[in-house]
């Protein structure tokens, strides 16, 4: 029996907890002694509401408050998103360093597992516990000095990320001082690990070309505790599965034509106004405000609609459905230049507002057959890409080790 610890620390939302959760009862299954940290037990509590709990250890992780960095320009990297999040000052990073070394040094370990935990892995350097990265593309950079460009179309050279990252190497060292452990010499340093699974397709992700030793394994599956049922009506009509912010500026138009095209939707738009969820009640349209369990139904649809989220744009993908992306920030960006690269999505700028262009541009993503074509056979090639699924692929891995 191993003692497994997995640890999220960063980024926001439903995806972090819930395939760290399936992964933790899939390893207690297995036999093995489960702790997860998580900075947010906001999730958690949503998955596992009072009196419930989960099979597996769980303890509160350092936060991030929101003190951002104001940056002159949108960060173009991994290391000016950590800048402007904590990492521009030192005393921040020392802070979150210690508090992980107080609760790391209460722990006993044989593997860990970090999504997106940048100060927690910096403080486990002193530890000989086999380390691991399980994440996405964005938050699992490449080995490269300085970390990639999320954005190819954007005007900002190498010269400049290395700046930033000399900055943030500068920041990070500082801090690592003052806690008495080993500098790093790159920015990428922060991302250090025995072995990195990528939960993703070389299709889907931005910096594939500048990969070397990460392992894809596609789709951790995470069937949704108390997740909602699609429902799909047995009617010929179009389906269309959408996962939405309400900061989508252009949100109201974008139902209304939805609407308007007669064609089933299943929103789920977390916080959602009551009004905008009465508005639809009748009609060809829900809107949820839990998360749709989309581990099935999602095959029959005809359109998935997000803005670019990895998880949600994966489960697409591998489903052979075209995707319509609506980009809000950053990474949700180069997720989609990725994706359209390979055929696979259609963009619509969350600026545009005028609810014809919005219909006109929902009906092709639905009907074009290059689009189509592209989703379904990239689905079939990664059928055979993965030869077990990715929980049994990280539970083999952790078993042997031992």
């Amino acid at each position: 029996m191993a003692k497994v610890v997995l640890v999220w620390e960063m980024g926001a939302d439903l995806g972090h907890v819930t395939r760290l959760d399936a992964l933790a009862r899939h390893l207690c299954e297995r036999g093995h002694s489960v702790t997860a940290i998580f900075s947010d037990l906001r999730e958690i509590q949503r998955i596992y509401p009072h009196p419930h709990l989960p099979p597996y250890r769980v303890l509160q992780g350092p936060s991030w408050m929101d003190r951002r960095l104001k940056l002159t320009r949108p960060p173009a990297s991994l290391t000016e998103v950590l800048l402007s999040v904590g990492f521009y000052k030192s005393e921040i990073v020392t802070e979150k360093l210690q508090q992980w070394k107080a609760l790391f040094a209460s722990l006993q370990v044989d593997a860990i597992l970090f999504d997106y935990a940048p100060a927690a892995q910096l403080a486990a350097r002193q530890y000989a516990w086999h380390k691991i990265n399980l994440g996405d593309p964005f938050s699992t950079p490449p080995v490269r000095s300085p970390l990639p460009l999320f954005d190819l179309n954007a005007k900002v050279s190498d010269a400049n990320l290395m700046i930033s990252d000399q900055r943030l190497v500068d920041v990070v060292n500082q801090a690592l001082r003052e806690v008495e452990l080993a500098e790093i010499r790159y920015a990428y340093e922060l991302s250090s690990a025995h072995k990195t699974f990528l939960l993703s397709i070389p299709e889907l992700d931005p910096f594939a070309h500048l990969r070397t030793s990460e392992q894809y394994i596609g789709l951790l599956k995470t069937p949704s505790i108390g997740g909602l049922n699609l429902n799909w009506n047995n009617t010929p009509t179009k389906k269309v599965f959408g996962y939405l912010k309400p900061i989508y500026p252009h949100l109201k138009q974008f139902l209304q034509a939805i609407s308007n095209l007669g064609i089933q939707g299943r929103f789920f738009i977390p916080h959602a106004p009551q009004e905008l969820i009465d508005q639809y009640r009748q009609s060809n349209i829900e809107i949820v405000t839990r998360p749709y369990d989309i581990s099935s139904g999602l095959e029959q649809c005809d359109l998935v609609v997000c803005h670019g989220g990895h998880s949600t744009l994966l489960h697409s993908v591998l489903n052979g459905i075209p995707a319509l992306l609506i980009p809000l920030q950053q990474e949700q960006l180069s997720v989609t230049q990725k994706a359209m690269t390979c055929g696979l999505a259609m963009w619509l700028g969350h600026g545009v507002s005028d609810e014809e262009q919005i219909r006109a541009t929902i009906q092709i993503a639905m009907t074009d057959p290059r689009l189509q074509l592209a989703t379904e056979n990239c689905a079939r090639r990664c059928q055979p890409y993965f030869t077990s699924p990715a929980m049994e692929t990280i539970a083999d891995y952790v078993e042997s080790l031992s």
